[in-house]
């Protein structure tokens, strides 16, 4: 697959199988074998070279490596490897944007050979583009800065109570709590992050509506139907198709998406019935012989 940012304009490419995972931010790639980010900043003068960014990035356990190359860039790279947490980055900066990519497991045959296309296929932004996001970076406001700073920054690795104080300076407020801590928001923009996702896609729903809108339509028009296909065949076709839609083994999203499902039928099973009822719809079918 490959990757083009469109905010910088910087690309890249992985092998088949990986996934962009959506509205994650940094940019996270997933597959089998691990997961992958990039990640994009203004780069202060003091973290401008690998050496200075060395000293800043040592820690017990870290290793660097010197076989480092991002992209067309050979010299001002670092190759970070962390043997505790069998984590890697690389780091480079060029025209005033540290580019770092980073990557979990570190060891996996399958993850280094990723790593290893997406740092020879990276293709940086031209400089006009890279000179206009640093000069947008300048302009952020408290809030964005803040979150570009817990982010990004050099202060990412923060306790999550001064990451929660942080943000709250800049304008977010905490909208709830989670396994992984607090979630903040900016108060205007809380209620339209909360859409509501279904469980299987538009097109089983109309599928299954439709379905219902028949069976009803049917059973009064005197279709021979017995009692326990109208009662247990629905539930039942709305399991085995609500886990075809999801696609993999999700027991949480199939059940859920079976339940939804047969809501939808019975609600068209509904209409149908009054469609044939009040005689807008009917079928026409030869009486059985008894």
């Amino acid at each position: 697959m490959k990757y083009t940012n469109t905010d910088l304009g910087f690309s890249f490419e992985l092998p088949a199988g990986w996934q962009e995972q959506p509205r994650v931010i940094p940019p996270t790639f997933t597959s089998d074998f691990g997961m992958i980010q990039i990640k994009a900043t203004t780069a202060k003068p003091s973290f401008s070279t690998p050496a200075q960014r060395k000293a800043f990035m040592a820690e017990p356990g870290f290793e660097f490596l010197d076989d480092a190359s991002f992209g067309d860039e050979s010299e001002n790279v670092l190759h970070l490897r962390d043997m505790k947490n069998n984590q890697g980055w690389l780091s480079a900066v060029r025209d005033g944007i540290h580019y770092e990519l980073s990557w979990d497991p570190y060891d996996r045959p399958e993850m280094q050979s990723a790593v290893s296309q997406a740092a020879s296929s990276f293709v940086f932004p031209n400089h006009k583009t890279a000179e206009a996001a640093v000069a947008h970076a300048q302009q952020m406001g408290p809030a964005q800065k803040a979150l570009a700073d817990i982010v990004y920054g050099p202060n990412r690795g923060s306790s999550v109570e001064d990451a929660v104080e942080r943000l709250r300076q800049g304008g977010m407020v905490p909208i709830g709590e989670g396994r992984t801590g607090t979630f903040c928001g900016f108060p205007n923009e809380i209620l339209t992050s909360r859409k509501f996702r279904t469980p299987v896609g538009t097109f089983w729903y109309v599928v299954t509506s439709i379905a219902g809108m028949y069976w009803g339509i049917s059973f009064v028009s005197g279709g021979a139907m017995s009692r326990s296909l109208i009662w247990f065949a629905p539930p039942l076709l709305a399991v085995l198709t609500a886990f075809v839609a999801v696609g993999r083994f999700d027991l949480r999203r199939g059940l859920v998406g079976a339940v939804t499902l047969y809501f939808t039928f019975l609600i068209g099973l509904a209409t149908g019935y009054v469609l044939s009822v009040t005689g807008i719809i009917r079928f026409f079918y030869s009486p059985t012989e008894g």
